[in-house]
């Protein structure tokens, strides 16, 4: 008789489980992951007046968590630069909150990067290629107001792995490489009331030397 019943109970929960799989794709399919990737790359363009695309496919994980992952991204360089993008992104991946998806709102809460070329460069005349200008939108005539963005970045944590840091002097020409083997950046849970707001954590290497970097980032704030 128990072995009937523990049957029963492993069989219910077993269609439990198919039941719930079920209804989390269902509602993962809900999701425009086109119109998500082409929102956050106008905003992208937006903030930074610079190109910014994503040429390979855009798929959802649900391993080890929810997210969407976005691969071949890119963001332009300064007009001036040495190479036509700043950055290179193999893999860009967002972890995604489930229960705002209930009420088709996409919540970011962790962005994780893999396989990244990043050229920091300045200028003959010592411009930073990370100065970005943002664009302004162009006067139109009155419209209706816009709904809220179904997109919220609540970043708490970024993580980057196999990542090709380089610096480039447009005044000597000189050039430095930093390969960076993991690093992440953490929010802390209240940054108002801790003086280090981030904390940062970082391993590579530098002139063939192992390197390990940690320390707390401070939150800047406006005197009254």
């Amino acid at each position: 008789m128990r072995w009937k019943w523990l049957r029963a109970l492993l069989l219910a929960a077993a269609l439990l489980v198919l039941v719930l799989a079920g209804g989390l794709w269902l509602l993962l399919q809900s999701v425009d992951r086109g119109a998500v990737m082409a929102r956050a790359v106008q905003e992208v363009k937006s903030a930074t007046g610079r190109d910014f695309a994503i040429e390979g496919p855009v798929h959802l994980s649900l391993y080890p968590s929810l997210a969407l992952v976005a691969e071949g991204v890119r963001l332009g360089n300064a007009p001036w630069g040495s190479r036509p993008d700043m950055a290179r992104i193999a893999q860009l991946r967002f972890d995604i909150a489930l229960a705002p998806l209930l009420e088709r709102r996409v919540e970011i809460g962790r962005i994780e990067i893999s396989g990244a070329d990043l050229l920091l460069e300045t200028s003959a005349d010592g411009i930073g290629n990370w100065n970005f200008k943002r664009t302004a939108p162009a006067e139109e005539a009155p419209a209706e107001p816009r709904k809220a963005s179904p997109i919220r970045v609540t970043l708490a944590q970024l993580s980057a792995q196999d990542v090709k840091l380089g610096w480039r002097s447009g005044r000597s020409g000189h050039t430095e490489t930093l390969d960076i083997e993991a690093l992440s950046l953490d929010r802390h849970p209240d940054p108002a009331r801790s003086p280090n707001a981030w904390h940062i954590d970082v391993d590579g290497a530098w002139h063939a030397q192992k390197i390990h970097a940690e320390g707390g980032v401070g939150m800047q704030r406006d005197e009254q």
